[in-house]
């Protein structure tokens, strides 16, 4: 049995794309974020995440050994470049730079209150440390091993004014579950196994399968857990 995790970043795209509100702060010129120390932001788009998660399933010949971790990122952006990219579409835009220690102290009343409440805050001290963090994610491992190509980026979605393009391929609401389905696909590999299981992880957001699969003999079951 093969087990392989995909590690993705924070997913956009779909149809609660996160990152409206964000583009509807910056435009307006009222996003927040910590002076002298703005940080990047690892996206990848949800139809990118969905092919990435089917190439493993399809060509699961390719995985040396029986275990491996993946990380899949479209790219590291910083909210400087996402600002940038906000004012050359609609001609406006901004962010506010605030102090640390105003920020944080900011933060941690809306925790408070959303706690109070029973709802998810939309900022938090977690957050807030990764906003602030130059966050590089290397992943020639998978794009080598299963010669993977992104076929979005952050500048096309944002020149698409953020609309859906996949509203068929949702997003888990929850980041730590997946989408459990088997579908038959024949090995490419002739050496493979009559019957080989593979076992698919996904961490941190978590997509639906593909729209479309092949319909092949049962020759390897699989399963997305």
């Amino acid at each position: 049995m093969k087990a392989v995790i995909l590690r993705f970043p924070q997913i956009y795209g779909g149809d609660n794309d996160p990152l409206i509100p964000v583009i509807n702060l910056i435009r307006k010129g009222v996003f927040p974020v910590v002076r002298n120390r703005v940080g990047t932001l690892p996206l990848i788009h949800l139809t990118d995440a969905v092919n990435a998660t089917y190439a493993v399933i399809r060509d699961f010949y390719r995985i040396q050994g029986n275990y491996a971790v993946n990380l899949i990122c479209e790219n590291s952006y910083s909210y400087d470049y996402l600002t940038d990219l906000v004012k050359k579409k609609y001609g406006r835009g901004g962010t506010l730079k605030i102090p640390y220690w105003l920020l944080y102290l900011a933060t941690f009343t809306i925790e408070g209150v959303f706690k109070v409440l029973g709802k998810p805050e939309p900022l938090n001290r977690l957050r807030l440390v990764s906003m602030t963090t130059d966050r590089i994610i290397d992943c020639r491992k998978f794009i080598e091993t299963f010669n993977f190509r992104f076929d979005h980026n952050l500048e096309r979605k944002v020149r698409a004014t953020l609309r859906c393009e996949c509203p068929e391929l949702p997003v888990s609401k929850n980041s730590y579950s997946a989408a459990r389905y088997a579908e038959s696909t024949k090995p490419h590999d002739p050496t493979a196994s009559a019957r080989t299981t593979l076992t698919v992880g996904i961490s941190d957001q978590v997509v639906m399968k593909p729209a479309k699969l092949p319909s092949k003999p049962p020759d390897t079951i699989t399963r997305v857990i």
